[in-house]
Order: C-alpha cells, then structure tokens, then sequence
C-alpha cells in the first residue's frame, strides 16, 4: 500500500514553517544588539532573555519611533505573540511594515507571512511574493525557502521549478533543512534539475541529520530501494525507525511492516501491531487496514471481528483501494464477518472504479455467476480484460476460460 508522500511533505512544511518562524523571530529578538544601541536595546534583551516582556516593551517604544529598526521588528514580535502586551496582529503588521520598509530582511520575511495568511493584514499573495523576494535576496535562509514554495506551487507567479530549485538551493546551502529535503525530492524525481539519486541522498542526509523525520524516512526508502547508494535493510531500519520515533505516521507503518514480515530487523508481530495502531490513530490508511489484518488473524494482538472490521472499514471509507477490496471479499466469503453481497458489490466497485486488478477480477466474477448480481457475462468479460490488462492472471485466465466455454457452445 502507497502513500501520498506529496501531501505528508506538504503538512510538514506547514507545521515546520511555524516552528521555525518562532525559532527564527525568539533567536533574532535576542540577538539584536549592536555597539551603537547598547543602551535601551541591549537593557529589552536582557529583559526579554529574563522574561521581562513588559519591561523590554516599554524600553523599545522610544527606539522604535525614532526609526530603530531592530526595535520596529521586536516590537512587531511582541504584539505578535502578546508578550509584555496584548496580542495584536494588526499592530504587528504595523510595526513589521515600518522596519520591512527600512530594509529589514525579518520583517519582510515575517510580513510576508501575514500577507500569505491574512494575519493583520488582508491575505495578499503578490505582496507576500515580493516580500518573500525581498527577503531571500538578502540572503535569509527563510525567505528563500518560502520563495522557492512558492514558484514550485505557482503561487502569485508560473510555476517554475527550476526558479524553486534555484532558492531550495541556497536556503540549503544556508543549512535550511526542509530547503535540504526539498532539494533530494527534487533531485530523485529529476524536477528542475537532472534526475540524480546520489545527489538526492546526499541532501536527504543533511536533513535527517537536522533531525527532519520526513528526511529520515526518505533515507530509509533510498537505503530499501538501493538508489544512490548500497541497498542496506539494516540501515533502512535504523531511519524508519528515527522517523518513526518522532511520530511520522508512514515511517512507522513501514517500521511495522519491517517487523512483520522480520527484514532488516528480528520479526516481532507485537511490535508491528504497535506500530501500526499508533500510525493508524494518526489516521493513516494503510496502517488501520494492515491493524485490520491482525485482529483478524489474531498475530501480535487477540483476535477481534469486531474491531478488525472496524479498523478495515476506517481505511476503506478513506478510500484505500486495498482495503476497499479486501472488505468486499470478506462479505463475498463472509471470513470472519457475516456474508452480505449487496455490501460486497459496494466496496468492490469502489476499488474496481480506482482501477484495482484484484477488485476488478472479483467483481467480474459476481458478474459471471450471479452471485448477488443479475448475471452478466459481457460485464464481467468488461472487467478481466481491465484486470488482464494489468496482467492479473486471474483475469486472463478466465477470459481464456470464458471464450473457450462459448466457442464449445458454438
């Protein structure tokens, strides 16, 4: 079973980008002093490092009216997060504008953000590119990450991945870590760069060692697979189980898989059944059908009908074409749950409609023999040359069958 790895990154971008824009607005709070502005700026970092935001506001409002940049952009920074004062989205774009239009690369970095989202001010995407451009340009790591989403997303300008490279690529030489990851997707899929799996380890490798989960866990794939360096399933282990640690649903599914079926690592299908159930409870398809599988056959866990049709069903609503088409067999055959072939018919369809051989093949079947369904033989050929054509050899072979009982009739 496959996962959307395109829509996991993107939740990881998003939920990354507000970390980091904390880390980045905190760090730079504190690092704003200079010999010139060692008096009223330096006594607010002070308080501000002892936690004394009102006090550190109070000291700023001076410096900042008298056009102190560094002051502007702190001050947008409290009102952002209410420290020492009350949050205020609004004044914060306020005091971002005044020290962004003075050339503050943070605050154009950080107004970019609102105008991405609408905080403060209203959502404007092409003021958010140019801010987003202002701000890489001068070199911040940030900035030049958000430039290049912006270009592979197309956002307020074409898409262009080779301009979205251009920026991942300097953001990463800046240390940016999910610029870092970006750069190895791009390079295994061969988008606005040669296709290149050395190159692509290489980046995934500075990011997993940043710690990036999603960067662990595509290791780990380059390692099963054996691109771009020596197939290992020991070291693939080792990142799932990284990844899998910091909650990464699809690494721990893989990590179950590893246990289940014991490669790179001692079978245990009670730490598979571990592992699936904490990626299920994330919601993750594949992992709430292959949870499914093991209350029903009771390895690693007590079995349970009950919630292994529950577990099954979770995955099929979601559209998971296997698990669609593994519940549909179930109520054809009525294992371990009661038979019902109007409920068969239903979710075989709907993985047969994804293109599933598997579903296409057994719903040709219901078709041929009646079985819940008017008999059809010309649907039920319709479906085995889709299943065939997949080279499901089920499938051919029933057509062989089929077209060799009509020419006897003959």
């Amino acid at each position: 079973m496959k996962s959307n790895l395109a829509v996991i990154w993107r939740q990881s971008v998003g939920s990354f980008m507000q970390s980091i824009r904390s880390a980045l607005m905190i760090g730079l709070v504190l690092a704003i002093s200079s010999p010139a502005v060692a008096g009223g700026l330096a006594g607010a970092n002070n308080d501000i490092a002892a936690g004394n935001y009102d006090k550190a506001f109070f000291k700023l409002q001076p410096l900042a009216k008298n056009g102190d940049t560094d002051a502007q952009f702190t001050i947008g920074v409290l009102y952002e997060r209410g420290l020492g004062t009350e949050q205020n989205f609004v004044s914060a774009a306020e005091w971002y504008k005044k020290a962004a239009d003075a050339g503050d690369a943070r605050a154009q970095y950080n107004l970019a953000l609102f105008y991405n989202k609408g905080s403060g001010v209203s959502a404007d995407i092409h003021t958010a590119l140019d801010l987003f451009r202002k701000s890489a340009e001068q070199g911040l790591p940030e900035a030049q990450f958000q430039l290049g989403i912006m270009y592979q997303e197309g956002r307020a300008t074409l898409q262009d991945f080779v301009q979205a490279v251009k920026w991942f690529q300097r953001a990463a030489d800046r240390g940016n870590a999910f610029a870092q990851l970006n750069l190895g997707l791009y390079y295994s899929r061969g988008l606005g760069v040669s296709q290149d799996e050395v190159y692509a380890v290489k980046w995934y490798r500075k990011a997993a060692d940043q710690g990036v989960a999603l960067a662990e866990f595509n290791l780990g794939q380059q390692y099963t697979s054996g691109k771009g360096l020596p197939k290992d399933d020991v070291q693939a282990v080792a990142w799932f189980a990284r990844a899998a640690a910091q909650g990464l649903s699809v690494a721990q599914n893989e990590l179950g898989r590893r246990y289940e079926s014991g490669t790179g690592i001692a079978k245990d299908d009670e730490k598979a059944v571990e592992l699936y159930r904490k990626a299920a409870e994330q919601g993750l398809a594949m992992s709430e059908a292959n949870l499914a599988l093991h209350y029903f056959s009771g390895q690693g866990v007590t079995k349970d009908d009950v919630l292994a049709l529950s577990w099954l069903k979770k995955a099929a609503d979601q559209g998971l074409a296997q698990a669609q088409a593994e519940l549909g067999l179930r109520y054809i055959t009525g294992v371990d749950i009661p038979k019902d072939n109007e409920q068969a018919e239903v979710w075989l369809r709907k993985a047969s409609d994804q293109g599933l051989a598997m579903a296409q093949y057994n719903l040709g079947l219901m078709y041929f023999q009646g079985d819940g369904l008017a008999k059809d033989e010309v649907k039920a050929k319709e479906l085995w040359q889709k299943a065939s054509a997949q080279d499901y050899v089920d499938a051919t072979r029933a057509l062989a069958e089929a077209d060799a009982k009509n020419s006897a009739r003959k």
